[in-house]
């Protein structure tokens, strides 16, 4: 039964978070990104607080329940901040190849004929 119990109680804290997901974009054309992220990261504390003097099966179906609306659209609201704060900033276009890629492609045989050289 305890199994079942956290499996139900994952199951409705994801479907929460799409819902908060969804909502979060709502919110964050009202009050921004940064409005977005402080209030789900405070409404996530909140839930996470509460996780603590609940044992009861429902008090803590309640309580994922409220966790997974408010861990839905915390990480978008990243993406918003960037957006808003570097609106100038823009990836890397396709074939430019960046340090990482230049490194992954030469790092490896590079440092394989060290080693063979060392020995």
């Amino acid at each position: 039964m305890a199994r079942r119990a956290g499996a139900e109680m994952l199951s409705i804290m994801l479907a929460c978070g799409v819902v908060s997901r969804l909502a979060s974009g709502f919110i964050a054309d009202r009050i921004g990104g940064v409005g977005t992220l402080v209030l789900g990261s405070t409404l996530q504390c909140v839930a996470l607080v509460f996780y603590l003097p609940f044992n009861g099966l429902t008090s803590l179906y309640l309580v994922s329940t409220l966790f997974g609306l408010s861990q839905g659209g915390i990480v978008p609201s990243y993406a918003l901040i960037v957006r808003e704060y570097f609106p100038g900033a823009r990836g890397r276009r396709p074939g430019q190849p960046g340090a990482d890629d230049l490194g992954r492609r030469h790092g490896g045989r590079r440092l394989g004929s060290r080693a063979r050289s060392s020995t």
